[in-house]
Formats: C-alpha cells, structure tokens, sequence
C-alpha cells in the first residue's frame, strides 16, 4: 500500500507542476477511498470548504478531500497544522522561485506526509 500511494503522490505532483490541474482520474478516487476506509473522519473533508471561491483550484479541493480524512484521523490539531503547513509551504516555494504562484497540490501531499506519516 505505502508504494502505491507513493505512487499516486508522485503522478500527482508532477501533472500539477506540469500542467497546474489536478486530474479527476486521480483526486475524486482518493477522496471516495479515503472516506470509505477512514469513515469515522469524514469530518477532515472540510479542509476542501476552505479553499471554495478563494481562488484555489478545485482539483485542490478534491485533494484536499483524501488529505483532509487521512489527517483528521490524528485529531483536529493534526488537522489545522496539516493545513497550515501546507500554506506555508506554498508560500515558501513562491519566494524560493520568486512567482506570485506556485501548484499547491505538492505542498498539500508533503505538508500531510510529514505531519501524518509513521516515519
């Protein structure tokens, strides 16, 4: 299983670095997965409600579906700080390459990796 959701990670980022989308085929998916295997933190879903008419795009919101259910399963902390590394990342990658924009899809993966993965 960790290899396969290596996997999907990987596709992920590099089609939103690629091409700034993230595609149906692997975020909707992910999403109905995670809320089946995990049911009793559906409730982490609403990390896509933040990003609604913000500007953020809305294979992010799909993604953020999968990521949210899976840090939720940690607790609502787990949660917030998954979301707020996220940002933060982002807004990181943009002074590194100094752009007003950069995919937020890789930062979402890695901010839940690092904070929700048993390493």
């Amino acid at each position: 299983m960790g290899l396969g959701v290596f996997l999907w990670a990987t596709a992920l980022c590099g089609w939103d670095i690629c091409f700034r989308r993230l595609p149906n085929l692997l975020t909707l998916p992910a999403a109905m997965v995670a809320l089946v295997v995990f049911p009793g933190s559906w409730w982490g879903a609403s990390w896509a409600l933040l990003y609604l008419g913000r500007g953020i795009g809305g294979g992010d919101a799909k993604l953020a579906i999968s990521l949210g259910v899976v840090a939720a399963r940690e607790g609502v902390v787990q949660l917030l700080l998954v979301i707020l590394l996220a940002s933060v990342l982002s807004l990181m990658a943009c002074v590194v390459f100094r752009t007003r924009s950069v995919p937020h899809g890789p930062s979402m993966l890695a901010a839940t990796f690092l904070l929700v993965a048993d390493i």
